[in-house]
Order: C-alpha cells, then structure tokens, then sequence
C-alpha cells in the first residue's frame, strides 16, 4: 500500500438551538435519534451524490449499515476539473488510453463509524484518513448541515476528540514496540552511499525504525523517553544527531496496540495508525471489514472513557 492509513476519533453532541446543555442521543426530541437524523443524510447521498463545483469536490455514497448503536459505512471522495495523463510505470511512459478528463474524478474510498448510545449524551464518530488526504471536515459539515434541515430548534456538534486519558495511560504503562523517526526527504548521507552516476535522487519518506530484541523490550531512558513523553522533534533531533521531521511510537497495553505521534500539537485530534494491522484487497487497498474491525475496538474504547468521565467512580 502506497500510503498510510489512520483512524481520526470525533465527540457527537447534540443541544437545543442556543443551548449548552447535552441531550440523549436516543431521545433528543421527542423520540426522535442522532442515529435516525444521520441515517435520513446517508440515505439521501445514496440517492444524490454530492458535488461541490467551486472546490470541484465530489462526495459519493458506498454503503451504509444502522446495527444500534452503531451507525457505519464507506463514501468515496475525489477532485476533478483537470485533465491528467496516468503514467504506467511498468512501461514508465504516459497511457493514453487512460488519460483522466476535466469530468473525472480521482476518488478514494473513505470509512466512517458513528457509536450512539441512545441513553448518553455523548457519543464517537471515526473517520479514516489516508495519508494525508482526509474528507472529516467536509463530511462533518455536511452531516451537521443535513440536521439542521431536518430539525431546525437543535445543532450538532462534531468536535475533535483528544482522548487524554487513554494516551497518558499508554504513555505511562504501555510496553515500547516500536519507534520511527520520520524524515520527509532521504538524507544526504544515504543518498550519497547510496547514489552512482545515471541514478537521481527522487523525493521520498525516509525511516529510521528502532524496536527491541525479539522477547524484549525497550527501556524508556534517555532519548527514547523524550520520545515517549512528546519531546520537541528538534530536541529529539539534537540527542540522536539525525534528520528528524516526525515521530510515531507504538504502545501495547493489555494486548492492544496503538500508534501515536506524541510530538505532534496537542489541539489537534490524534490519528491512530492502523496501516500494519488492516488487510489488503487484490487493489493493494485496505478491506472494509479489517478497518472496520480496528474502528469499532478504537470507537468502545473511547465511548467507555467518555462514559468514565460522566459517571466517575
């Protein structure tokens, strides 16, 4: 697979126009549903995709399933307005016969998972990401836009989630498995190694991998524990005398593993990585049921600490 794949967690509340308070999810008004507001916008994607013509964005329907409480499916999301020559890189020269028109879009599949449940107030909502492209923000706006169609006097509110607790307590207690140090270039030392004459340099991700010994584990001193603790990537830099541009860290806890990237700004919603835990399709793309096996662990894991953090012990 070409690119990463990850899991970005969201909070969905719903309020009465103006209103700070939550409402149930499963009764919001009268006995009306988030899940049943949500289901109504799928449905109508189903029916009509949606086209953004400024952006020439499009957003189209796959397939959705309302298991309660959980509300999950596939769209497929794509740019288009430029016509592209697609290179064949067996024969490493443009195919025109699958030359790409200003009409056609470029598209990606995309999954998405909500967890309702009907008596809380707040509930998750996964979205994949895949590499750097994400359709979150559009979605959500689209999804909050439809609600309010639908039922004028409430708002939804889809904000990123920063599950805290579960990531202090990987950081605190998860065993180390893995840590890269991630360069956005090769570096010139290794290109010079490695470069003859008649051979260019080409841009590319560059990295550098440490994990312990089969049956051991890595002890968290020094630089690896400034990793660990969400070091600046410069200061990281500096201890390992190396080009560094960003860093991930896989933790295991209780039989779990995630991957974080603890250096990266703390407003902004973690991406779990699932790359080298989902399955591949004869495409070389990630499957339905592996994304949807690793969003369901991660949307009760985050549901169970949000309901932690309304009924503390």
């Amino acid at each position: 697979m070409s690119y990463h794949v990850s899991l970005a967690p969201y909070v969905v509340k719903v309020r009465e126009k103006g209103s700070d308070e939550d409402l149930p999810l499963g009764s919001f008004f009268d006995t009306h549903s988030v899940s049943e507001g949500i289901e109504h916008f799928l449905e109508g994607l189903r029916l009509t995709l949606h086209d953004n013509p400024d952006a020439q964005r499009v957003i189209a329907h796959i397939r959705h399933d309302l298991v309660p409480p959980t509300l999950y499916g596939l769209v497929q999301a794509g740019q288009y307005g430029t016509v592209r020559a697609v290179l064949d890189m067996q024969t490493r020269s443009e195919d025109v016969k699958l030359k790409l028109l200003r009409h056609h879009a470029d598209t990606l599949n995309y999954y998405f998972q909500f967890l309702l449940p009907a008596h809380t107030t707040r509930g998750v909502l996964i979205m994949q990401r895949s590499g750097s492209r994400s359709i979150a923000s559009e979605f959500i706006k689209l999804v909050k836009a439809h609600f309010v169609q639908r039922f004028p006097q409430h708002r939804l509110h889809i904000e990123k989630l920063v599950p805290h607790d579960m990531i202090e307590r990987l950081l605190r207690e998860g065993a180390v498995e893995e840590i890269g140090l991630v360069t956005y270039h090769v570096p010139e030392r290794t290109t010079d190694r490695m470069l003859m004459d008649g051979i260019e340099e080409s841009v590319g991700t560059y990295v550098r991998v440490v994990k312990p010994k089969r049956g051991a584990r890595l002890k968290r001193t020094g630089w690896l524990s400034a990793i660990v603790r969400g070091k600046a990537v410069a200061e990281i830099a500096e201890l390992r005398e190396a080009d560094v541009d960003d860093v991930y860290v896989d933790l295991e806890l209780h039989g779990k593993s995630r991957r974080i990237y603890p250096n990266r700004e703390k407003g902004l919603s973690p991406s779990f990585d699932i790359t080298d835990l989902v399955a591949l399709d004869d495409g070389n793309n990630p499957t339905f049921a592996s994304i949807h096996y690793h969003a369901t662990d991660l949307a009760r894991d985050l549901i169970q600490q949000l309901q932690g953090e309304l009924d503390p012990e």
